[in-house]
């Protein structure tokens, strides 16, 4: 008879293998846990490093003249007691053993407080040098030269606190990137910054301020005389005195000052009152408040102004809004648009596609050698003393009060007038084919002083009385 072999299906064996690695499993845990309840943990120490707080201290028996030298942190400037400067900071150095972490200690103590004769300086910078090398978020090393070939390597570094004391009788230099530096008290003396990718604050500045800034934002509210040198920086001021601008990229923001010298390219300026200087720009935004005497060269932007005594402008794809103004000059204008609301006297030489739209004017207008201007006045007063254009291709609108005496005369090519005859008596009218001499007189005045003078070639003309 022959015996039957009995074979073990592939379900079976995975069942009972499963029922050994669980079995096996268990016994494991079991042993464990009987180990680890007859051997105790051990105790790890936590390795991360305390702040460290160090500080130095100088009295002081002169006015000095102190310099702040601080890069990639943050620090808050505040008055100092007892005529001392003190500086205070905080940090965390991680991956040092013993030895480096005296080396580093002294390296920054001896470097907080320098003192030269009356020069004073304070610095956060106690190595000569660093480099950092990482890869990715899982490693990195920060190799520091501390001078007199001693180098330290350190996993992590960072300050936490940068205090600085200072008296306010003092004149100040501050040498500072990446950071925030906030000064508490005002400085009664001369402040010189130079700053990249920063931001500073200063309650006020009894004399100079000498700004050399890239990247940065300063709020001075008050200040001496002050020159700024700015590349895409914000400047906010409440109250300045004579004040040198040279910009690129760069917004001001100021409440008052007094005379201006401005060289600007892109950026914005707004001014609510000074009382007169220079501007040159291009591709500016300009608004001004209340001021005297302007000498403005400008290219592509726009011009408003509040009030001003007189502007001489030469421009050219400038957009301007006045609302009132008594004295604007124009050599050279092009492509210019001028919306005024209350002129006294208007000027302008060699114009090229400029338009003037006036609202009031009090005394008089002269447009000369003008190509395509357009000059539209809602109202001219009757108390007006002149108004005189010469050019090619203009368009003339005037609106004059009825009771205005004045003389209008002139030679023309190519006219187009729109006007009532009988306000007019003849003098003069003598036409040659598309020419015109012409002298006409408004009002029973025997001799009137006020003159409208309109001549050129290819000129349309409406006036009306009011």
């Amino acid at each position: 008879m022959k015996k039957e072999t009995k074979i073990l299906s592939f379900k079976t064996l995975i069942t009972w293998a499963l029922s050994l690695a669980l079995i096996t499993g268990l016994s494991f845990q079991i042993n464990a846990a009987t180990i680890s309840s007859e051997i105790p943990e051990p105790e790890y120490k936590a390795k991360t490093p305390k702040e460290k707080t160090i500080q130095a201290e100088l009295s002081l028996d002169f006015r000095p003249m102190v310099e702040i030298e601080l890069f990639e942190h943050d620090a808050i400037i505040y008055p100092s007691k007892n005529n001392k400067i003190r500086i205070e900071i905080a940090y965390i150095a991680k991956g040092l053993d013993d030895n480096e972490a005296q080396m580093l200690e002294k390296a920054m103590k001896q470097n907080l407080i320098e003192k030269d004769g009356k020069k004073v300086k304070l610095s956060t910078r106690f190595y000569e040098h660093y480099s950092q090398f990482s890869l990715g978020p899982l490693w990195g090393k920060i190799y520091m030269h501390l001078g007199n070939d001693k180098k330290i390597s350190i996993d992590e570094f960072k300050f936490t606190k940068v205090e600085i004391y200072l008296p306010q009788d003092m004149d100040l230099n501050i040498d500072a990137k990446f950071n925030s530096l906030k000064q508490k008290q005002s400085v009664n003396g001369n402040v010189t910054i130079n700053g990249y990718d920063m931001e500073y604050s200063v309650p006020a500045i009894t004399g100079t301020l000498e700004i050399d800034g890239k990247y940065s934002n300063f709020h001075i509210p008050e200040s001496g005389n002050t020159k700024l040198e700015l590349f895409e920086c914000k400047f906010q001021s409440d109250k300045l005195g004579n004040l040198e601008v040279e910009s690129k990229y760069s917004n001001l923001r100021l409440n008052k000052t007094q005379s201006i010298t401005i060289t600007a390219y892109e950026g914005s300026l707004k001014i609510n009152e000074f009382t007169g200087g220079s501007i040159n720009t291009k591709y500016c935004e300009i608004d001004l408040g209340n001021c005297k005497n302007i000498t403005a060269e400008l290219y592509e932007g726009h011009l408003n102004i509040d009030h001003a005594e007189k502007v001489q402008l030469n421009g050219k794809y400038i957009d301007s809004r006045i609302e009132q103004i008594q004295v604007l000059e124009m050599k050279d204008g092009y492509e210019n648009d001028f919306t005024i609301n209350k002129i006294d006297q208007l000027s302008s030489k060699n114009g090229k596609y400029c338009e003037f739209e006036i609202g009031t004017l009090k005394k008089s207008v002269k447009l000369i050698s003008s190509f395509e201007d357009d000059l539209l006045i809602d109202r001219v007063k009757k108390s007006f003393q002149s108004i005189e254009t010469s050019g090619k291709y203009m368009v003339i609108k005037l609106g004059i009060e009825e009771e205005a005496n004045y003389i209008f005369q002139g030679d023309i090519q190519y006219y187009n007038f729109d006007l009532k005859q009988s306000d007019f008596s003849n003098i003069i009218h003598k036409e040659n084919d598309s020419k015109l001499t012409y002298k006409y007189q408004r009002g029973k005045d025997d001799k009137p002083s006020k003159n409208v003078s309109i001549s050129g070639y290819e000129v349309d003309l409406k006036i009306d009385h009011l």
